[in-house]
């Protein structure tokens, strides 16, 4: 009834399991809806039986006057809670549809690429997104807070009450949660002196430790590490990270270079990290 035709493309028994949420402001007893020229983020609670984290859903906003405009949300998990955000200039009542909506990859850089399938699901998930509107650069390095935000995107991006060690992981970033959820969950343990270095290019066994900690923090089921001693730089392993080489490479997470090298100091591309 709310909608009253103006979602043709929808289905009825899809329209009557939506959610719907009214959000209201009142100061001193007045009720404001609009915001002028600003917009306003909302997160609208959902039901963890109809939504999943990452995915994008359909958002119908109706207005006072019957009007409805139709949003994309994206969901979210927040203090284990479910939320649809959607950004929004003034409010209304909000009808969310419980499927997830496909989307179509907008990068004009990955068709062909070898990765195409790995980048698709990556930012699909919501554990990747391009560096603009319209290229994802799948051959560009991978920085160490890139890595340690899709293990945090992974999680849900659950809210983060430690503290922050690190006196380069500045307040207010976009990986500034993620770094330090995973030091508080031993998944990283930064590079010395106070440091996380986060714009550092990350190397595969730095890698392949983070994957390493994050299944251990998971508790994963692991298979026993690889042999290496067929690949001619194996010495060239950290100490540190020779038992997370040897297991990524038995998992086929981080596999040779080249079929003679595993290259565990070479740096890693945003394409084999979304593989």
């Amino acid at each position: 009834e709310l909608l009253d035709g103006k979602a043709e493309d929808v289905s009825e028994a899809l329209l009557k399991q939506s959610t719907v949420v009214e959000v209201t402001i009142t100061s001193k007893e007045q009720e404001i809806t609009e915001f002028g020229d600003e917009t306003i983020d909302l997160y609208l609670p959902v039901n963890a039986e109809q939504f999943e984290s990452g995915k994008n859903y359909t958002v119908y906003q109706i207005s006072g006057d019957g009007s409805a405009e139709k949003l994309t949300g994206k969901c979210m998990r927040r203090s284990g809670q479910l939320y649809i955000t959607v950004t929004v200039s003034h409010l209304s009542t909000f009808v969310i549809l419980p499927q997830a909506e496909v989307v179509e990859l907008p990068f004009a850089d990955v068709e062909g690429h070898w990765a195409f399938e790995a980048i698709e699901y990556a930012y699909r998930n919501g554990l990747l997104i391009g560096i603009s509107d319209t290229a994802f650069a799948p051959d560009d390095v991978m920085d160490r807070a890139m890595l340690v935000t899709i293990l945090y995107r992974m999680e849900g991006e659950p809210e983060v009450t430690a503290a922050n060690p690190f006196t380069d992981v500045p307040v207010g970033t976009w990986y500034t949660d993620a770094v330090i959820w995973a030091d508080a969950n031993d998944i990283v343990n930064g590079v010395g002196n106070g440091r996380f270095a986060p714009t550092d290019n990350i190397t595969r066994e730095q890698m392949a430790v983070m994957l390493y900690r994050y299944a251990q923090y998971k508790n994963y089921e692991r298979k026993a590490g690889a042999n290496l001693s067929s690949y001619t730089d194996a010495a060239d392993i950290s100490t540190w990270a020779s038992d997370a080489v040897e297991w990524a490479n038995a998992e086929g997470l981080i596999t040779g270079r080249t079929a003679a090298t595993i290259a565990p100091g070479g740096t890693a591309t945003r394409a084999e990290a979304a593989m």
